[in-house]
């Protein structure tokens, strides 16, 4: 039975006729929800851009955004549930993401929002090459070739 699922994670519910949500699948529906989510707040970001400045566009995204995660952090456990242990590698990944926020949307308000979506899918490949020296991980040819196949467009 070489089916569509044969490889993956959802093999032995195939093989069982049973429903399984399994922790790939829940990472796949994150995954997928968290890239429309992305492109609607791209979206939203693109029009609000006709008419106030990156800076105000990105303020306003992190003020609606801290009681949001604060409300989750509280259903999560509470407040606790966000202390961290490395508290200057998320200030360094604070100030990335903010710089990143900052280039993202000033890009949005200058090109078309097609353009500028077409450019961030250059993002996977950064992510690929990046894992070697930051994280120390091993990037296979296979992994590698199809990244490079991807960035082409193929």
């Amino acid at each position: 039975m070489a089916g569509f699922f044969a490889f993956g994670p959802l093999y032995r519910a195939q093989l069982t006729g049973e429903i399984a949500v399994t922790t790939s699948l829940k990472g796949i529906l994150c995954m997928c929800l968290g890239v429309l989510f992305l492109a609607l707040g791209d979206a939203v970001s693109k029009w609000l851009g006709e008419v106030h400045s990156p800076l105000q566009i990105i303020f306003f995204r992190a003020l609606v955004s801290l009681p949001l995660i604060a409300l989750l952090a509280h259903f999560a456990g509470g407040l606790r549930k966000l202390r961290t242990k490395r508290p200057v590698v998320h200030l360094l990944r604070g100030l990335i993401y903010t710089a990143t926020m900052v280039c993202f949307v000033w890009g949005l308000t200058l090109l078309p929002l097609a353009e500028a979506t077409a450019i961030a899918f250059v993002a996977p490949l950064f992510v690929t090459l990046l894992s070697v020296p930051l994280l120390g991980e091993r990037i296979d040819p296979p992994v590698l070739i199809a990244s490079l196949v991807g960035f082409a467009g193929y």
